[in-house]
């Protein structure tokens, strides 16, 4: 397999993670009101990709820790991700997107 289709293969892979965690965990109402989950999915993915760049700058020779961080991440994302696409879905339902947001 060449790194193109591993890296598509993990991006889906994060996707049904999203998914998943979309339809099964629950979520505060009161958080989404006030919009934390932006905060808290987009600081998730940020610390992930970080770990992610420094990982594979500065052990480049340990495939094993790579490997494993890459699975940690994959789970990460797609709780981060599920994060922001539920403040979307929320904010978008209630008119509180910039261009809809009423006042």
């Amino acid at each position: 397999m060449d790194h193109d289709m591993i890296s598509v293969l993990i991006w889906i892979i994060t996707g049904i993670v999203a998914y998943l965690c979309y339809k099964t965990l629950d979520i505060e109402q009161e958080k989404l009101e006030n919009g934390k989950y932006d905060i808290y999915g987009f600081g998730i993915v940020a610390i992930s990709f970080i770990g992610m760049y420094i990982l594979r700058t500065f052990l480049t020779d340990r495939t094993d820790l790579q490997t494993l961080f890459i699975l940690i991440s994959i789970v990460t994302n797609g709780i981060g991700i599920m994060y922001m696409a539920k403040q979307f879905i929320y904010d978008y339902h209630h008119n509180k997107l910039p261009p809809f947001h009423r006042k």
